[in-house]
């Protein structure tokens, strides 16, 4: 567990490094392709912040009441159905950031990366990115997001992770309900 939890480290440094990049998502009211794996944050693996959260609706992770810090957790891709898993080409979270951004300023925040980890070791990469850094929301959103490179099952594992982050007094709660991994036919 301890690789695991220094893998997801690297992999949550790497998407908030690579946030800007990640600028080119389809924002939408669910995934706008074909669902290859779905996961709801209640069957994921809490890394940091368990105390700090709560679930919400059909598996939804946010803060407690009154709660701050940071949240992180890993989604683990165990099996795809529908969609041969070359033709995946985006991922996506469905969330709620309501406010997360006051005056310019990131109050509450939600980040998420796509990390291919090799069977045979070695390094992951970083193969999809998203952050509501800057962003301004006003209702519950599904961000589409295209992925840097192909997956191969073959010879690699993948893990969606997540972090949501909440400063000390403030009004918003961020809230994600969901990810997923999709076809989109272009």
């Amino acid at each position: 567990m301890k690789t695991y939890g220094s893998i997801f480290a690297l992999t949550f440094a790497l998407t908030i490094a690579t946030a800007t990049q990640a600028r080119a998502q389809i924002y939408s009211t669910g995934p706008i392709g074909i669902v290859a794996w779905t996961e709801v944050p209640k069957d994921c693996s809490i890394f940091k912040g368990a105390g700090l959260a709560t679930y919400v609706g059909n598996g939804g992770i946010t803060f407690k009441a009154g709660s701050s810090g940071t949240i992180t957790l890993a989604c683990y891709v165990t099996a795809m159905m529908r969609v041969d898993p070359t033709a995946v080409n985006a991922f996506g979270l469905t969330f709620t950031n309501i406010n997360g951004v006051v005056g310019g300023v990131d109050q509450c925040l939600i980040s998420s990366s796509v990390g291919a980890y090799p069977y045979a070791g070695g390094s992951p990469t970083l193969i999809g990115a998203f952050s509501t850094a800057g962003q301004n929301f006003t209702t519950p959103e599904t961000a589409n997001v295209a992925l840097f490179a192909a997956l191969n099952v073959d010879t690699n594992m993948y893990t969606v992770s997540i972090a949501l982050v909440r400063k000390t007094g403030v009004a918003c709660n961020p809230v994600v309900a969901a990810t997923f991994l999709e076809e989109v036919i272009q």
